[in-house]
């Protein structure tokens, strides 16, 4: 029996959350579907499918400003072409840009099922990105989100702020994102250098830009210098070198180290003390979901979206913290941007050993929730219908 032909849009495969959630479904869902990954940019730190076929949409140099708007409708053209000639059935693409130019091929009269994941909370993306694209990012999304069939939110809070504030009505689902929990194991094996099992170590994982807020972190780890500790910071990213400087100023460059980017952030995860998120927004993020999955108690800003429904699943997705740290089900949630209270909340975890090993003891069972298995069999269910 023939596959069904999927086409998956996406950016790229370079280091984030959306990137390594396509990766993993490309690897669960080969022997399903014929999928065609189709690039904006061929830039691939992931490891992809050996047989993957791979489709590049944009071919010139990547774009910034205007010139990245006036090329929407020339992509979506390409695209709705390209989608014609090789008998796509599902259309699935992935972040803000990848998602205009598949809404946009409907316009152009594309037949196939068009299917859009959004991985943010964007009321509050909208307003890090700068007053112009603030208004033609919220333009697009209210104009061109309503053409797909169905919209994948990785959050409630997602799919609410998509209805609410943008006014769109289009069918929604709720998938969360996946872990691979097997492979986390396997990775989690790897040695790392001897600074991190000399002391407690405090960890975070993620792109070094302005909304992961990581000059929040090393602030806070700067109140708790007193501590017998170090603090690990891995990836990369637009800010690095003003975070590196910051580091240098503070005079902590003995206790705060950067690895860099690495495709296995596990071997460091695992050997950690304690994860922190310390971000000003999220979706769902990867990050709190692979630390919980490595055994390690968690410390998250109370962001929209994603940190209060992964460790505070039973609680109102609507509440958000203002002037107190909370001690949840599955870990710790600070308010957002509150240096003294998250620099309480790394404090505490430090020093009550009986906490870091209640929330040790439940991290685990909480990351097989989002199990890969779980979460593709949700993917395959709209990829069929």
């Amino acid at each position: 029996m023939e596959k069904k032909k999927i086409s998956i849009l996406i950016n790229s495969i370079e280091a984030g959350g959306a990137e390594r959630v396509v990766t993993m479904l490309l690897h669960r869902l080969k022997n399903d579907f014929d999928i065609f990954l189709v690039l904006l940019h061929k830039s691939i730190e992931y490891d992809l499918p050996e047989d993957q076929k791979i489709f590049l949409l944009d071919k010139g140099a990547e774009n910034k400003g205007l010139f990245k708007l006036i090329k929407l409708p020339f992509l979506a053209l390409r695209y709705k072409k390209f989608c014609k000639k090789n008998n796509i059935e599902t259309s699935l693409s992935f972040l803000k840009r990848s998602n205009y130019i598949n809404c946009l091929c409907r316009m152009y009269g594309l037949k196939s099922k068009i299917i859009i994941s959004e991985r943010t909370y964007l009321s509050f993306y909208l307003k890090f990105i700068g007053k112009s694209n603030k208004y033609i990012g919220r333009f697009l999304t209210k104009k061109l989100y309503p053409k797909a069939d169905l919209i994948i939110a990785n959050s409630a809070l997602i799919a609410y702020d998509l209805a609410e504030n943008f006014k769109i009505d289009t069918l929604f689902t709720i998938i969360n994102n996946p872990v691979n929990l097997k492979f986390i194991e396997t990775g989690s094996k790897e040695s790392v250098g001897s600074i991190m099992i000399e002391k407690f170590t405090f960890i975070s994982v993620g792109g070094f830009r302005p909304e992961k807020n990581f000059e929040l972190l090393i602030n806070a780890f700067y109140k708790i210098r007193d501590l017998n500790c170090n603090l690990i910071l891995v990836g990369k990213g637009e800010n690095e070198k003003k975070l590196r400087n910051h580091v240098k100023d503070l005079e902590l460059e003995s206790k705060i180290h950067f690895p860099g980017f690495d495709n296995n952030p596990y071997k460091y995860l695992s050997k950690a003390g304690c994860f922190v998120l310390s971000s000003n927004f999220e979706g769902f993020p990867n990050s709190v979901q692979e630390a919980l999955a490595c055994n390690l108690p968690v410390i998250a800003t109370d962001c929209r979206s994603g940190p209060r429904e992964i460790l505070a699943p039973d609680t109102d997705i609507f509440i958000s913290l203002k002037d107190r740290i909370e001690v949840a089900k599955y870990g710790v949630l600070v308010p957002v941007n509150n240096c003294e209270l998250l620099s309480q909340a790394m404090r505490l975890i430090y020093d009550d050993k009986a906490l870091r090993n209640k929330l040790s003891s439940t991290a685990f069972e909480r990351a097989k929730d989002f199990d890969i298995a779980k979460i593709a069999d949700k993917f395959k269910k709209v990829l069929f219908d």
